[in-house]
C-alpha cells in the first residue's frame, strides 16, 4: 500500500510537469509526445503465431517538421542500441 501511494504520488508530480511542458511560452511552440511501437510475432511450442505490441516514450518534440526529424533520430538510435 506504501509503494502504490508513492507511485501514484509520482505519477502526480509526472502529470503536473509533463503538463507544465506542454507549452513553452518563450518561443510559443507547442511540444508532442515522441513514442514508437514495436510489435513482434513469434511462435509458441504448439506452432501458434503470437503478437505483442510495446509502446516506447523517446521524449518531447517540437510540433513541425524538424520534431518530425528528431523523432525520427531517436528511433532510430533507440532501435540500434536495443533490438535484437
Amino acid at each position: 500500500m506504501k509503494n502504490l501511494f508513492f507511485t501514484l504520488i509520482l505519477l502526480l508530480i509526472g502529470n503536473v510537469t509533463f503538463a507544465d511542458n506542454k507549452l513553452n511560452f518563450n518561443d510559443i511552440e507547442i511540444f508532442r509526445s515522441c513514442t514508437i511501437a514495436i510489435t513482434t510475432t513469434t511462435t509458441n511450442m504448439f506452432g501458434q503465431q503470437e503478437t505483442s505490441t510495446s509502446y516506447h516514450y523517446l521524449g518531447e518534440v517540437a510540433n513541425n517538421g524538424f520534431g518530425n526529424l528528431d523523432c525520427q533520430m531517436r528511433a532510430d538510435r533507440y532501435l540500434a542500441l536495443y533490438a535484437d
